[in-house]
């Protein structure tokens, strides 16, 4: 009998442990909810929720939510979050954020800040998924941003067939570029280089050396980089028209070739011949807007 006591004892009292460590868990789970509820009052407070010109902002888990209404995930309810930690960040950092995703997200891309890249994490999900994402992370050392991908273009110069092969020449040969600058040079090249005033002259310092030796990346829609205006100093070199990025070879001219006609109009002003203020400089095709001059901010 005294054996059964015991038993009995040991059985309630494990009984009454496990509830208390029970009781700890939820106590402890309710304090985190209204650690977060508290967050994101603040930051509600401070930021506010809202409606913009084409789009919305949310308060979720602490965290601002900007959604594009234009963005697939807000027109199919799935699409592309862009998570991005503006400082103080690590590839590690990074990597945490693909540690927890949510079941059925798929992660799109990660930064690398250790090598000079971003602090940004893209996941493909919906609305649900990344304010699940956000509530993974309890400790942000910095508040990241958090926007649904966005469809961007180009505002073109003037109206061009972009459909011909001829694009990417367009706004080089109109303007009679035959790979020497006139004479006198354009308004904008004889304005640039003085302080005051016109001389019918382009002059910039000696000792600039035209940007001999300096590497300008034109961000547009690609260089036709075998135009004669670039004296062979443009070289394609990165493709970015989906979440799979192309590095181009040098000899490859089809790779970040401008067939709409923009990239190549800003190459031309950059470091064109005729018109260029820095004629020494290499230029590299980065294409980041398709043939139709539209892309995506997850590209660039």
């Amino acid at each position: 009998e005294e054996a059964d006591a015991e038993e009995e004892l040991d059985a309630e009292e494990g009984e009454d442990a496990m509830g208390a460590s029970v009781d700890e868990a939820e106590v402890e789970a309710e304090a985190e909810e209204g650690e977060e509820e508290a967050a994101s009052a603040e930051l509600r407070a401070e930021l506010g929720e809202e409606e913009f010109e084409g789009g919305r902002s949310e308060i979720h888990a602490g965290v601002q939510v900007i959604i594009h209404d234009d963005s697939e995930a807000a027109v199919n309810g799935v699409g592309l979050w862009l998570i991005t930690i503006t400082s103080n960040c690590t590839t590690a950092d990074v990597h945490k954020m693909a540690e927890h995703m949510p079941k059925g997200t798929v992660p799109e891309f990660e930064g690398d800040p250790d090598k000079g890249g971003l602090c940004t994490f893209i996941m493909n999900g919906t609305k649900d998924d990344i304010v699940d994402e956000l509530k993974s992370h309890k400790l942000w050392h910095l508040r990241p941003i958090v926007e649904t991908d966005k469809k961007w273009s180009l505002i073109p110069d003037k109206e061009e067939d972009s459909d011909t092969d001829d694009a990417g020449d367009f706004l080089l040969v109109e303007t009679g570029s035959e790979g020497a600058q006139g004479t006198p040079p354009s308004w904008g090249l004889d304005r640039v280089d003085d302080r005051s005033g016109q001389d019918s002259d382009y002059s910039p310092p000696a000792a600039s050396q035209g940007g001999a030796g300096v590497h300008v990346y034109v961000a547009d829609t690609g260089i036709r980089t075998t135009h004669q205006d670039f004296g062979g100093r443009a070289v394609p070199t990165l493709e970015v028209l989906s979440s799979q990025r192309v590095v181009c070879q040098q000899n490859d001219t089809n790779c970040a070739i401008d067939r709409q006609g923009h990239g190549s109009h800003c190459a031309g002003t950059v470091g064109g011949t005729a018109y260029g203020v820095a004629k020494q400089v290499t230029l590299h095709a980065v294409k980041v807007l398709s043939d139709s001059g539209s892309g995506s901010f997850s590209w660039f």
